[in-house]
């Protein structure tokens, strides 16, 4: 496997072969004829070069290559805990498991700070004072950030300070004049009301005083008048033709109309249709229902504009326009499902590329370009356990590796001639 320093820089290995500058911890065999410097209490020295006494209850370890200074400002007496990592004063360390008492305080942070500090019951009645400040009259709305904002209700209503709501005007109409008309059109009547609004009734009729106007229909009653005053054809109930012309009609059986309207048929050319006989004649081009119909095989309809969005009959040219415009997508682009759950073109982004033949491209992974880390996968295929420059280190299959010199501390044993200071030895020195 390929060597990677732990969190503390170190690292353990089978037998390392290659010279050593640092310091060594455990046991060393070899020669001490090249050992200068402060013997270790464990040979037999006192371990540091002074005059006071230290004495110790129990056995003083200290572990990891580094040095240990413990300062005291006067007469000390602490107790350690009997495991763990101490923490400082003002350093940066990370406390878990803890309960902090209730006389415990803390930093009141500034306002908005954002962060990880802890905050403090100031920060928090501070920042809920803050959130709840509205103007008086105004109403928090979401604004095009989605935070919530405080504005003056404005359009069609109005809201006082009690939460009151006033409607101002509905579609440029007064709220005056909205009444006005509400108790106008509930007050209408069908009866011979004076200044109301005519509402028929529930057969479509209503009664009136004097109608002026001119009129268009049939009239069913007596009629006064002089006959130069009439106009029109008269009806075959009342003596006349029915028709204003001097063709024939000719009836097989009684031809009645219904509906005080007009009734044309008007013909193009020589005509013989047959008509159902109950229910209502659709026209080639008017606003109707159909139901109950099964459209031929040879039944066309108009083609509507792309997008129609309606109920209109969709013909197979409108079909194929739409799907060809549903597959229409920009070059290297591809289609994902947006927030609102609909396919959109969009171009390939974040970690890789993709062009027109779906060739993706890998650009980066967390970070790192594709040109890193071909690199470093190159790098790690060609480590080796032999003292190659510039190569990566990798262990043999003992776990050992070769190397020129060795800069670090070192825990372990160590076989071979040792030079250097005994103030940096420790162990037991054979």
């Amino acid at each position: 496997e390929i060597v990677r320093r732990d969190a503390s820089g170190n690292f353990a290995a089978g037998t390392i072969t290659a010279d050593l500058t640092g310091d060594v911890s455990g046991n060393v065999s070899g020669t001490a004829s090249n050992v200068t410097g402060v013997v270790a209490a464990a040979n037999g020295g006192t371990g540091v070069a002074n005059s006071n006494t230290i004495t110790l209850g129990g056995d003083l370890v200290t572990a990891g290559a580094f040095s240990t200074t413990l300062t005291s400002t006067a007469a000390t007496n602490v107790t350690l805990p009997t495991t763990g990592t101490l923490a400082t004063l003002d350093g940066t360390e990370t406390l878990s498991n803890k309960t902090l008492s209730s006389n415990t305080v803390a930093t009141t942070q500034a306002a908005s700070d954002n962060s990880t500090a802890v905050a403090t019951t100031a920060y928090v009645d501070g920042a809920l004072s803050t959130s709840n400040t509205l103007t008086s009259a105004n109403i928090f709305v979401g604004n095009a950030s989605n935070v919530a904002t405080g504005v003056a209700l404005g359009g069609d209503a109005s809201i006082d300070n009690t939460g009151s709501l006033t409607v101002n005007t509905v579609g440029g109409s007064t709220a005056a004049n909205i009444a006005t008309g509400e108790a106008l059109a509930n007050s209408a009547t069908s009866s011979n009301t004076a200044s109301e609004i005519v509402r028929r009734d529930a057969s479509g009729n209503f009664a009136a005083g004097t109608i002026t106007a001119d009129l268009t229909g049939n009239v069913t009653g007596n009629v006064s008048g002089t006959a130069s005053n009439v106009t029109g054809v008269v009806t075959a109930a009342n003596g006349g033709t029915g028709v204003a012309n001097s063709n024939t009609i000719t009836l097989g059986g009684d031809l009645v109309t219904a509906g005080a309207f007009s009734t044309t048929l008007t013909s193009t050319a020589a005509t013989n249709v047959t008509l159902p006989t109950t229910g209502t004649l659709a026209t080639l081009d008017g606003t109707e229902t159909l139901s109950n119909k099964t459209l031929s095989s040879n039944t066309v309809a108009t083609t509507q504009a792309a997008s129609d969005n309606s109920t209109a009959v969709a013909t197979t040219a409108y079909v194929d326009g739409a799907l060809s415009t549903s597959n229409t997508l920009t070059s290297a682009n591809i289609f994902v499902g947006n927030a609102s759950n609909v396919a959109t073109g969009v171009a390939l982004g974040g970690d890789a590329s993709i062009d027109n033949t779906g060739s993706l491209t890998v650009n980066t992974v967390g970070g790192s370009t594709a040109a890193n880390i071909a690199t470093g996968e190159a790098l790690a295929n060609s480590a080796t356990s032999s003292n190659t420059a510039s190569e990566i280190v990798r262990r043999d299959a003992s776990g050992n590796f070769a190397a020129g010199t060795i800069t670090a501390d070192l825990t372990g044993n160590v076989t071979g001639n040792v030079s250097g200071t005994a103030s940096n030895v420790t162990g037991v020195v054979t």
